[in-house]
């Protein structure tokens, strides 16, 4: 994996800037709504923290006036990551320099119940792009269709 890619990907802070895509359809909107998805606008300001907890990281990412506070952690050779009652297990690839995200799995979790989530397909690449990380995010839900993506370029901080 690239350097850039590598820096945005580990604790610390980093600046860009996305394209957010919402779904058409009511279900899709909803769903956004629910889930609390930032609004659809062609260029929206992203500040993301990466935080190391204990055996997990807290990313917040600040996406124009939303917030999306996700944890990840690995579990064996896969990354899960939560977001409220939401948790997606991907299989991390690297293509070319490129960090693939592919996932494995979608649940709902209440307590130690896990409900499979069947149909969803949540998928993301990041890859350098003159000194800055290309990254392309896209979750598809069954019946539904597009629900979010977001696309654009961000840029670790140097560290204090």
């Amino acid at each position: 994996m690239s350097p850039a890619v590598r820096d945005v990907h580990s604790p610390g802070k980093a600046t860009g800037r996305l394209e957010v895509r919402r779904g058409g359809n009511v279900l899709a909107r909803w769903i956004g709504a629910v889930l609390g998805f930032p609004r659809a606008c062609a260029e929206a300001a992203l500040q993301l923290t990466v935080e190391a907890r204990g055996g997990e990281q807290e990313w917040v990412r600040l996406i124009g006036s939303s917030t999306l506070r996700t944890t990840q952690h690995a579990r064996g050779a896969a990354l899960v990551e939560r977001m409220g009652r939401f948790e997606c297990v991907f299989e991390l690839e690297v293509d070319d320099g490129a960090l693939v995200f592919m996932q494995r799995e979608a649940r709902l979790v209440f307590g130690p119940l896990r409900i499979p989530v069947p149909g969803l397909r949540i998928e993301g690449r990041a890859e350098e792009s003159s000194e800055r990380v290309q990254i392309d995010v896209r979750l598809h839900a069954p019946f539904v269709g597009l629900v979010l993506r977001y696309t654009g370029t961000v840029t670790a901080e140097a560290a204090s």
